[in-house]
């Protein structure tokens, strides 16, 4: 029991930090001016002063507010995100790098991105935009861009055309730079990341290897046991489980469901009776504290709440007895003001309502139907009148008075007293009630903007069912027979029923126990049930008899567009073949020139300069051979290292023609051979699911839709032979006879210049193996010299002189004494005859 006590006023807050007061708000002397505007929120009254100090503390507040978000910016991303967004580029780059080449989906990713677009893009996503495209609202505009692009398109591919060969004419000069960088970045990785790899890294991998294979293995076997386990015990035993207990849940939840309903039902009417009797008197003293503190007379009106949301005119033990808090200002205010009205929960000896007493309006409060701002006409009460006696109301004010006040009569409290009523309108006062209930209701909800509360609610929903509850003394209530009470836990059609109906659908099994006594009735006999089932088998019968009709069809008609597809690619890739050869042709006519020609003057060159060296060193015979053999054969090693040099360089060029031209056949290939197995796996799944959804599917429906892949398959295969040149009827192929016939001249070129080069090195060997022998003149025999002068014989030799002229032949007396002079001289032997 809470009883009505004034609290004292607390203080405003200053208004800022300083050490001054701030001014007490009082009651205003003067009343603002009417308005047609919703009334301020209290907070917002103005002071003696003039001035509304809340404003300026949610500005300045609101200022501080805006520094600190200059003052704080944006926050800084964190290196996880950075790493994040990195990843996401890189996986995006490599998609679209990767899977619109991977026609087969072998790469994990390009599957996972399609198996993502199978089953999540194109049945849930694409479909709403579709739609979107095609509402009313958006289409003129889809319709007016498909046009555009119908006009545009021709353009747009003349210009491809025009582009084509340009674009193709990049691609391949840029192809040998861009297979120069690769090799250049091949080769700083192999210098610059392999080496600190495998001088740092690479150990240490090889020493965990062993550890990390032993625990792939545990891993294997421990991942294999348990998929065993589950696939052979554990799923079999949660299949058996569900199927067995999912009828006795699903008739547990029926049963079960209408109990739960009600007692929530009873645990929030409970709540809601809490709320009212421990909340809202606290409530409603803040709020008669904001009204006081805002200069405004509270005035205090009992009316009682059941807890249903009505109001009773009686009270009962039990029940919730409120008051109506009205702000009364100092002077009146103009006709048609109503002031907020507030209930105030209070004792049950304060106040008791009669039960036929009934709220007589004036004709301002009739009349009004807009909200004032803060003046207001006070809704009072008179006090409780002795046992016996009846109040009669006062007669209401003139529409020019400005205080004008409603009075509710009291009547007494002996149900034999006759209900007080008006003169003016003896017939309309339950109407009269109606709108001033809901008048003051409006008030309220309009008065409490800004504090939104319970209360509100509960003077809504009083005000909403005050008129049906304050007739019914007057006439009393005929219950109609057949009429369901008014908590009957299951009504005719609810929404909980619906959701139960949704929720038995998605299983897709009846509602159990929840069969009407009706239903129960009308239940079909063993004969026609059999009667219904033979029914329905034999309806399944022929549907399902004209789905694989329909399906067979189907079936045939895309096999045979296939086949014309294939026929309609095969002559497309013979085309592509035959253009493709002739481009090469073309190509090769050009490189010969230049490649060939240039090779077959630089070896006439240097084979004439070979020649003219080896006639000088003929000339220049009688020099040294040995030094001039050398110098040949330097000159030798150089001439052949050049026309190494421009042979090879003429024979990978040809091999970098053939090469090129034989990849773009098979891109060309590829491409038609992918756009064949794409028209094969539309048509699978235009048939596929339709197929896995019939009734009698068999082993041989299967394969006549994987037949529709094996075309794509046989395709492919002979799409490989036609280019191979395996086929039994290959197109002719221009571009391999043109680079045989360049092979056997480039082949037939070298061998001429080595030949030349042998001749000309066994010449020079020839020439450098055998100098001539140096020529000796002959020498003739002196003749006697005849002289006519006496000859002089010569002097005769000295004994010991020797004849400078004639040979030394062994060594003098002297030197062999002196030779034989350190020999040890034997005693001489006799010879003595026995």
């Amino acid at each position: 029991m809470v009883a009505t006590r004034k609290t004292p006023v607390a203080p405003v807050p200053p208004g800022s930090r300083t050490n001054s007061s701030a001014p007490v708000p009082r009651a205003s002397s003067k009343p603002a001016a009417a308005s047609n505007l919703k009334a301020p929120l209290p907070d917002a009254a103005p002071d003696k002063n003039g001035d509304k100090s809340s404003p300026q503390k949610a500005q300045a507040k609101s200022r501080h507010k805006n520094r600190q978000a200059k003052k704080s910016g944006k926050p800084a991303r964190s290196p996880l995100d950075l790493l994040l967004y990195l990843l996401l580029f890189l996986f995006g780059a490599y998609a679209l790098t990767t899977c619109p080449a991977d026609a087969a989906l072998s790469n994990p990713v390009c599957r996972g991105l399609a198996q993502y677009r199978t089953h999540v893009l194109e049945p849930y996503v694409l479909p709403p935009m579709h739609r979107a495209l095609s509402h009313p609202a958006v289409y003129p505009y889809t319709a007016a861009a498909q046009r555009a692009l119908d006009t545009v398109q021709p353009y747009a591919v003349r210009t491809a055309v025009l582009i084509q060969p340009f674009a193709e004419r990049a691609v391949r000069l840029a192809r040998p730079y861009a297979k120069a960088a690769r090799a250049q970045l091949a080769a700083q990785w192999d210098a610059h990341v392999l080496p600190p790899y495998r001088v740092h890294l690479a150990p240490h991998l090889a020493r965990m290897q062993p550890y990390a294979a032993a625990a792939q293995r545990a891993l294997e076997r421990t991942a294999y046991t348990l998929h065993t386990l589950y696939t052979r015990h554990a799923k079999p035993l949660a299949l058996r489980l569900y199927a067995l207990a999912k009828p006795h849940v699903l008739r547990a939840y029926a049963a079960a469901r209408p109990h739960v309903l009600n007692a929530w039902r009873v645990g929030v009417r409970r709540l809601g009776e809490a709320r009212r009797a421990y909340v809202d008197p606290h409530v409603v003293r803040i709020w008669a504290k904001v009204l006081e503190l805002s200069g405004k007379e509270v005035v205090v009106v009992s009316v009682r709440d059941d807890g249903e949301g009505g109001v009773k005119g009686t009270a009962v033990s039990g029940t919730t007895t409120s008051t109506l808090i009205v702000a009364k200002t100092a002077k009146a205010a103009p006709e048609g003001v109503v002031t907020p009205v507030v209930p105030v929960p209070v004792a049950e000896e304060t106040a008791v309502v009669a039960p036929e007493a009934a709220v007589v309006p004036t004709a301002s409060e009739a009349t009004a139907s807009a909200v004032p701002s803060e003046t207001a006409v006070s809704l009072t009460a008179s006090p409780k009148p002795p046992v016996g006696t009846a109040s009669v109301p006062e007669p209401a004010a003139s529409p020019s008075s400005t205080a004008a006040s409603v009075e509710t009569p009291v009547s007494s409290t002996e149900p034999s007293t006759p209900p007080v009523e008006t003169a003016s309108a003896p017939s309309s006062s339950s109407s009269s009630t109606a709108a001033a209930v809901e008048t003051a209701a409006s008030v309220v909800a309009q008065s409490a903007h800004g504090m939104e509360s319970a209360v509100v609610g509960e003077i809504l929903a009083s005000a909403s069912s005050a008129p049906a509850e304050t007739d019914a003394p007057l006439e009393p209530e005929t219950e109609e027979p057949g009429a369901a009470p008014f908590d009957d836990p299951k009504p005719y059609s609810t929404p909980e029923e619906d959701d139960m109906a949704s929720f038995f659908e998605e299983f897709d099994v009846d509602a159990i126990g929840l069969v009407t006594e009706e239903e129960e009735d009308l239940a079909l006999t063993p004969e026609e049930e059999r009667a219904l089932a033979a029914q329905a088998a034999k309806e399944k019968v022929e549907r399902t008899k004209a789905q694989r009709a329909e399906l067979e069809g189907r079936l045939a008609r895309l096999s045979g567009e296939l086949k014309a597809t294939a026929k309609e690619k095969e002559a497309e890739l013979r085309g592509v073949l035959a253009a493709t050869r002739g481009r090469g042709v073309a190509k090769l006519e050009e490189g010969e020139k230049e490649v060939i020609g240039e090779l077959r003057k630089e070896g006439e060159k240097l084979m004439r300069g070979l020649e003219g060296y080896l006639k000088k060193e003929r000339q220049g015979a009688g020099k040294d051979g040995k030094g001039r053999e050398e110098r040949w054969e330097r000159v030798v090693g150089k001439v052949e290292e050049k026309l190494g040099e421009r042979v090879a360089n003429a024979q990978a060029w040809l091999t970098a023609v053939h090469t090129e031209e034989k990849a773009g056949e098979v891109e060309e290939g590829m491409a038609i051979i992918a756009q064949m197995r794409d028209a094969c796996s539309q048509a699978q799944g235009n048939v596929g699911m339709d197929l896995s959804w019939l009734d009698d599917v068999t082993y041989m429906d299967w394969q006549v839709y994987h037949d529709l892949a094996r075309i794509g398959e046989a395709f492919q295969a002979q799409a490989s032979e036609i280019q191979g040149g395996t086929h039994a009827d290959p197109p002719a192929d221009p571009f391999l006879t043109r680079v045989q016939a360049l092979q056997g001249e480039l082949n037939a070129l070298v061998e001429a210049l080595v030949g030349r080069i042998a001749a000309l090195r066994r010449e020079a060997g020839e020439l450098f193996s055998a100098p001539p022998e140096p020529k000796t003149p002959a020498v003739e025999a002196d003749e006697p010299m005849v002289s006519v002068e006496p000859v002089v014989p010569p002097p005769p030799a000295k004994a010991g002189a020797t004849d400078p002229e004639s040979p030394v032949i062994g060594k003098s007396a002297e030197q062999v004494v002196e030779a034989l002079r350190d020999v040890p001289v034997e005693p001489k032997r006799v010879h003595e005859e026995l």
